[in-house]
């Protein structure tokens, strides 16, 4: 059934005695009088069917909490990887140009003590 059908209402009974007379009521009130008067106030279930909203939306952002808790990590570790290929493109390339200025100084060495 729907979100507010029958088979979704509950029913609390609370009973609450309370005698006062009328010089104890102030200010906008209802008053009674007589003996054994019974008020009755229905919420049709809306009450339980707002908690079972409320636990539910709790729960999604719990899920949504977790979802981009992981999509932050994959994102890290994205970054973490791409700066590791960067430091090893520096290496590398750095290694390269060692190697040709080692060439060079021994060659120039080579050749200057020649000429």
């Amino acid at each position: 059934m729907g979100l507010f059908g029958g088979g979704n209402s509950s029913s609390t009974t609370r009973t609450t005695t309370q005698d006062a007379g009328f010089s104890q009521v102030s200010g906008p009130a209802l008053a009674l009088q007589g003996t054994g008067n019974n008020i009755q106030f229905v919420d049709q279930g809306a009450i339980k069917a707002a908690t079972t909203i409320a636990t539910q939306a709790l729960g999604n952002v719990e899920i949504a909490g977790q979802q981009a808790s992981q999509t932050t990590s994959q994102a890290v570790a994205a970054v973490s990887q791409a700066a590791a290929g960067q430091t090893d493109t520096l290496i590398t390339t750095g290694l390269k140009w060692a190697a040709i200025i080692a060439i060079a100084y021994f060659a120039f060495k080579a050749f200057g003590k020649s000429l």
